[in-house]
């Protein structure tokens, strides 16, 4: 998908900017893991989770809380990426009607 992206900006802009792009997908990879760590240690503390736990020794309620946080409660992130997705609008026609633009562009250079 970003190299469909990287031939739709440049066809936008006359620019070729894949650096840019797969730049900008680690670095949100990374502040996502970073913020899912800080976001489930806050949750962690919000339910009360013991440190260093044993194996049947956390309330049940506790036990509950956490399987909403890691069940249904993360689907919302999920869905907010599916959001996202749907807005995506480079089907194969479209990006052979990109490609072959490009390639026009590129030989009348």
């Amino acid at each position: 998908m970003l190299a469909d992206v990287a031939d739709e900006h440049e066809l936008e802009t006359g620019i070729r900017r894949e650096g840019v792009l797969y730049a900008v997908r680690a670095f949100s990879n990374k502040a996502t893991a970073a913020f899912g760590t800080l976001f489930g240690g806050i949750l962690l503390s919000a339910i009360d989770f013991p440190e260093n736990a044993t194996r049947g020794s956390v309330p049940a309620e506790t036990v509950w809380n956490l399987g909403l946080i890691a069940g249904p409660a993360t689907s919302v992130f999920s869905l907010l990426a599916l959001l996202f997705y749907l807005r995506y609008r480079i089907n194969r026609q479209r990006h052979r009607a990109i490609v072959e633009q490009l390639l026009k562009r590129r030989a009348a250079s």
